[in-house]
């Protein structure tokens, strides 16, 4: 909604505009002046740069209707006016057509401008080109589902989990394994699944993570829900920020309970063995 009362007369514009447009027209972000009535009344040269548009192109023009791509772009521009007119200001991106015809992506600030005396005196708006950004966020997130894709098809374990070892992310091998999904995982902690025996050692051998030596192996027991124990081995490898803070741990492990239990079973068969042997030269 644009909010309809008579334009600003000269009588009220500050005495140092003058002053005012040439530090506006240094400022490299794009400005822009509305009068009340939603139109242009000032363009500066920021703007000039990011839109296109000259201030002889825009003058008096609707900022409704200017450089929309579209009418939901236009109904966010009324709405951003309302926004500002009701609680001083609004923020929003916008997607916008040069005057070249090329598209971008603006983070748009519209603030309601009121004199000393507390008199509407217009809008004041700042654009700011986030295109590179929006683009490298879009590649991140096809990368992100690139990789999540791959990660779902491996037959390992797969999991994430921060500093304070709960549970980020799992991959369907994961979930399956603990006969759960996904969302019942993410957000418990990786010790629920470790007898109570095992915690404590569990807690020493993550703190033994450094910067220096980010990548380790560990074998462990689990405890199933029906109170099975199993072994599983895990490669894990804890990322650090520049300054070598911990910030999360991604580990891939797979179940080696029928491979311990194997042992186990032979070296249960040595030992009976052993004892025949040796019970046969006693007798002897």
């Amino acid at each position: 909604m644009v909010i309809e009362s008579p334009v600003m007369s000269s009588t009220q514009a500050p005495v140092n505009a003058p002053l005012q447009n040439l530090l506006l027209d240094n400022i490299r972000e794009s400005v822009i002046g509305l009068n009340l009535n939603g139109r242009i009344s000032y363009w500066s040269a920021g703007a000039v740069v990011l839109h296109g548009w000259t201030h002889e192109d825009t003058q008096d023009m609707l900022w409704r209707e200017f450089g929309t791509s579209s009418e939901e772009t236009i109904a966010l521009a009324d709405k951003m006016l309302e926004r500002a007119y009701n609680t001083g200001s609004s923020q929003e991106v916008r997607h916008l057509r040069r005057k070249d015809g090329s598209f971008f992506y603006a983070e748009t600030v519209v603030h309601f401008m009121r004199d000393k005396v507390g008199n509407s005196v217009g809008y004041a708006i700042c654009d700011r080109d986030i295109t590179p950004q929006r683009q490298l966020a879009e590649e991140l997130r096809s990368v992100e589902e690139c990789y999540r894709s791959i990660v779902e098809e491996q037959e390992e374990l797969i999991c994430r989990y921060n500093k304070d070892l709960v549970l980020t992310f799992v991959n369907r091998a994961y979930a399956e394994f603990w006969d759960k999904t996904s969302e019942d995982l993410v957000g418990t902690s990786l010790l629920e699944l470790v007898p109570v025996s095992e915690r404590d050692r569990m807690r020493r051998f993550y703190r033994s993570f450094t910067p220096e030596n980010p990548n380790r192996r560990v074998e462990h027991p689990v405890l199933t829900s029906d109170g099975a124990i199993l072994f599983q081995l895990w490669r894990d490898r804890a990322f650090f920020d520049e300054s070598g803070e911990l910030l999360f741990f991604q580990s891939v492990g797979r179940d080696i309970t029928a491979l311990r239990t194997a042992e186990a079973a032979m070296l249960d068969a040595g030992e009976r063995e052993q004892r025949r042997i040796g019970q046969d030269i006693h007798d002897g």
